[in-house]
């Protein structure tokens, strides 16, 4: 979706929390915009370009698509803890198979975190 009228983009990341002040931020900043067809009185359209990047960001993730050079492409969803499972074991079998020097050089880079 690339057009977003101001009611849905009223409380996104970097957008005003009311339409009407959507529609003000929109004007000032002289966003691409179109009229939306069979609506009773004046209502635009904004296109997606003419937003900030955090708003087209929030968007993106909200719709989970993204337009790439004319194609779509889902957006993959972040991965829940449950999905992450991580083992206790796993992570320490690295340092357990670790020569000295690795362990030592390990250590090192510790001390910089």
């Amino acid at each position: 979706k690339k057009w977003f009228n101001a009611k849905e983009l009223a409380g996104q990341a970097g957008m005003p929390k009311s339409p009407s002040a959507v529609s003000r931020k929109a004007k000032g900043d002289k966003w691409n915009r179109r009229k939306i067809e069979g609506v009773k009185g004046v209502a635009f359209e904004y296109h997606i370009d003419s937003l900030t990047e955090v708003t087209r960001t929030a968007l993106i993730l909200q719709t989970g698509k993204v337009e790439i050079q004319g194609r779509m492409f889902d957006v993959p969803k972040p991965k829940t803890d449950a999905e992450l499972n991580y083992s206790r074991e796993a992570l320490w079998a690295g340092w357990d198979k670790a020569t000295g020097k690795q362990r030592e050089k390990a250590q090192t880079r510790l001390a910089y975190v």
